[in-house]
C-alpha cells in the first residue's frame, strides 16, 4: 500500500502498481530505493520496457498526446520514490548534493575546453616534453595539415557475438556503429568466446581475455570487443582486449574488467562515444597505426563530448559512472599521445564526476579503478608544475584505491598502484624535503616488488627497480649511508639486465643516467675513483643515446652530470687536487629538495 513519508517521498510494497498506462501524467518520479518495472501492452501481450534502479527518473518520458502515462509502473521489492512536480526539469534530489552539481559544472566547463582543443588549433599549446624537447606545433591543429605527411594504417577490430538477450542483433548493431569509419576495418567473429553459460560473464574475464588474445594473434587484428546483454535485456556491457598488452600502466589504460555500458540498440548520439572508447582501448606498437590513432581519436572525442555532458536520465547512476570512466580513459590516452595538460585536466574532471556516483561500499572495483585512473592523470599533471597540491590529490587517490586493491585479492593492481604511489611520494619529497614521505616512497616500491618478479613480469619489475634506485640514492645521501647507496647501484644494474638498449634505447639511457647518479654519490662519499669512472661511463652511455634521438633536455642534464663527475675525478689527480674546492653537488636528477614542509598521513601506503 502506498505510504507518504515525512520528507514527501512515497513508498510502495513489492508488486504494488505505482501508475497505469492510462493514468494522467501529473508528476514524474526518481527512484530513491528499490527497483521499478516499466511495462507496456502491445498486440502480443504485456512486455517489459526496462527495470529502473536508484537515480533513474521516470513517469514523464512516454506521455501520450492525451497526457496519459503511456506505460505502467510496478514496484519490485520495497520501493521509495521522490516526487518531481509536473514541469520541473530536474529532480530536487539532484539539487541536494552540492558536490554533484559542482562536479558536473566543472566537467561541463572542462569538456567545453576539450571541444576547443580538438577543433581550434590555437586553443592550447603542447607543454615542453619530459625530456625538455618542445614540439614545434600546437596541440591538435588542423589534423589534415598535422598528419598529411605521415603514413597511417587501418586498425583491425573484431566483435565477438554477444551473449544474453538478443545478442545476435546487438552484435550486428555494434559492427554497424563502427563500419565506414576512417582508419578502421571491423568484422564480427563467427563464434563467440568460449565461456561457461552457467557463470556470469564478468566472473570469466581472465579466461575470456586469454581466449581473446589467441583469436587476435591468429587473425592479426588489433582489438577484440566482447560482452553480454544480461537480463532484463536493456543494457549492453562491453569489454575490450587489445592484441598488445599494455605493460607500461599508462594513464587511461583499459583493464580487462573495464566495462562500457550502453543502452541496447543505442542511437547515433552514442556512436562516437563507442568509437572513441574502442580507439583508446587499442594498444599499438606500430608507428603507422599509432598515426591512425592520432588522426582519428581527436574527432571521436570531440563528437562524444556532447553526450557525456548530458547523459540520458534513464541510465542508472552506475551506468553513467562507467561511461564517464571510459571516456576519461580515452581523454587520458589522447593526452598521453599529445602531452597535453588540458586534456589530462579534462580527464581528471571526468573521473571525479564518475566518482560522485560510485562508492567503495556499493561498487568497490569500479570505485577503485576510477581512483587509480584519477591518480595517474594527476601524476602526469604534476610533471608540469612545481607545487604540491596536485601531488597531494594523487597520493589521496592512490591510497584510496589501495583500500580495495589488496595484495591478496588483486595482486597486480595492488603492485601497480604501489609503484605509482611510490613515484608521487618521491616527487613530493623532492619538492618539500619531507624525509618521512621519502621513507614511505621506498616502502611502496618494496611492496610492489613483493608481486613483480624478473621471471614473470620483467618489464614492470625493471621499472620498479629503477624507481627504487632513484629514491634509495637520495635517502642514502641524506643519511650518509653507503649501504643504501650500494643498494641503489645494484637495483639499477639489475634493471639494466632487463632494459636492453636494442629494445628501448631511451628507457635504457634513462636507467644509465640513474645508475650514473648512484655511482657518483657512492664514489663521492667513499672517495673511490673507480666508482666515479663508472658514473662517467654511465653518463656517457646515456648522453650518446639522447643525442642520437634528439632528446635535447635529457642531453643537457646528462652533460651537466658528466661534467660534475669529471671535475670530481680531476680532484683525484695531482693536477686536480691543486684546484680542489669547486662545486661537487649531486647529478641531476634528482634535484635539490625545496624548503621542507610537513605532510602527515595515516597508513604506510
Amino acid at each position: 500500500m502506498e505510504r507518504l513519508l515525512k520528507n514527501g517521498e512515497r513508498q510502495y510494497d513489492d508488486g504494488e502498481i505505482i501508475f497505469d498506462a492510462d493514468d494522467s501524467c501529473d508528476c514524474a518520479f526518481v527512484v530513491v530505493g528499490g527497483e521499478v518495472e516499466l511495462t507496456q501492452v502491445e498486440n502480443d501481450g504485456q512486455i517489459q520496457l526496462t527495470l529502473l534502479k536508484k537515480g533513474n527518473r521516470f513517469g514523464d518520458t512516454d506521455v501520450t498526446e492525451q497526457g496519459r502515462r503511456g506505460a505502467s509502473a510496478k514496484a519490485v521489492g520495497t520501493v521509495t520514490l521522490e516526487v518531481v512536480p509536473h514541469g520541473q526539469g530536474a529532480s530536487s534530489r539532484q539539487e541536494k548534493p552540492r558536490t554533484v552539481r559542482s562536479a558536473m559544472d566543472k566537467l561541463a566547463q572542462s569538456l567545453g575546453g576539450v571541444n576547443e582543443m580538438l577543433v581550434d588549433p590555437s586553443a592550447v599549446r603542447v607543454p615542453a616534453a619530459a625530456d625538455g624537447d618542445r614540439p614545434k606545433a600546437g596541440l591538435l591543429r588542423s589534423l589534415a595539415n598535422l598528419y598529411s605527411g605521415s603514413r597511417s594504417a587501418r586498425l583491425l577490430f573484431r566483435v565477438s557475438p554477444l551473449s544474453g538477450e538478443d545478442g545476435e542483433n546487438q552484435t550486428r548493431h555494434l559492427v554497424a556503429a563502427l563500419q565506414k569509419r576512417n582508419g578502421i576495418k571491423v568484422r564480427s567473429l563467427l563464434k563467440p568466446l568460449e565461456l561457461d553459460p552457467g557463470r556470469e560473464a564478468a566472473d570469466q574475464i581472465p579466461e575470456a581475455t586469454a581466449a581473446a588474445r589467441k583469436l587476435l594473434d591468429k587473425s592479426g587484428a588489433d582489438l577484440l570487443i566482447w560482452g553480454d546483454v544480461p537480463a532484463p535485456g536493456t543494457t549492453i556491457y562491453l569489454r575490450f582486449v587489445s592484441a598488445a598488452a599494455d605493460d607500461e600502466d599508462r594513464p587511461g589504460t583499459f583493464s580487462p574488467t573495464a566495462a562500457l555500458s550502453l543502452p541496447v540498440g543505442f542511437g547515433p548520439e552514442f556512436f562516437e562515444l563507442f568509437h572513441a572508447v574502442c580507439l583508446a582501448a587499442t594498444v599499438v606498437r606500430d608507428e603507422a597505426k599509432t598515426s591512425t590513432l592520432r588522426n582519428t581519436l581527436p574527432s571521436a572525442l570531440n563528437a562524444a563530448a556532447a553526450i557525456i555532458r548530458d547523459l540520458p536520465s534513464d541510465l542508472t547512476t552506475r551506468e553513467q559512472a562507467m561511461i564517464k570512466m571510459c571516456y576519461g580513459n580515452a581523454l587520458a590516452v589522447m593526452a598521453g599521445l599529445r602531452g597535453a595538460a588540458k586534456l589530462y585536466q579534462a580527464a581528471a574532471e571526468t573521473y571525479r564526476s564518475a566518482l560522485e556516483f560510485l562508492s567503495r561500499q556499493e561498487t568497490p572495483l569500479d570505485w577503485a579503478y576510477t581512483q587509480k585512473h584519477l591518480g595517474a592523470v594527476l601524476q602526469a599533471l604534476s610533471d608540469r608544475g612545481t607545487g604540491t597540491e596536485i601531488l597531494d590529490s594523487a597520493i589521496d587517490a592512490f591510497t584510496s584505491a589501495l583500500k580495495v586493491f589488496t595484495k591478496l585479492d588483486y595482486p597486480r593492481e595492488w603492485a601497480a598502484t604501489q609503484n605509482r604511489l611510490g613515484l608521487v611520494l618521491y616527487k613530493f619529497h623532492m619538492r618539500t624535503g619531507d624525509r618521512e614521505v621519502l621513507k614511505r616512497s621506498l616502502s611502496a616500491f618494496q611492496a610492489a616488488l613483493r608481486v613483480y618478479s624478473r621471471q614473470q613480469t620483467p618489464l614492470s619489475w625493471a621499472e620498479v627497480m629503477n624507481n627504487f634506485s632513484q629514491a634509495a640514492q637520495v635517502f642514502g645521501e641524506q643519511m650518509n649511508n653507503a649501504e643504501v647507496l650500494e643498494k641503489a647501484v645494484n637495483a639499477c644494474l639489475a634493471s639494466l639486465e632487463v632494459r636492453k638498449k636494442k629494445n628501448n634505447p631511451l628507457v635504457w639511457a634513462a636507467t644509465q643516467n640513474t645508475l650514473g647518479s648512484a655511482l657518483f654519490l657512492l664514489g663521492k662519499q667513499q672517495g673511490e675513483a673507480a666508482r666515479l669512472e663508472g658514473a662517467a661511463a654511465a653518463f656517457e652511455n646515456a648522453r650518446d643515446v639522447f643525442v642520437a634521438h634528439g632528446a635535447a633536455g635529457m642531453t643537457v642534464i646528462t652533460e651537466k652530470n658528466l661534467s660534475r663527475v669529471e671535475h670530481l675525478l680531476g680532484e683525484h689527480t695531482p693536477q686536480g687536487r691543486a684546484g680542489a674546492g669547486a662545486e661537487t653537488t649531486a647529478p641531476e636528477p634528482p634535484a635539490k629538495p625545496r624548503k621542507k614542509t610537513s605532510r602527515k598521513r595515516n597508513g604506510d601506503g
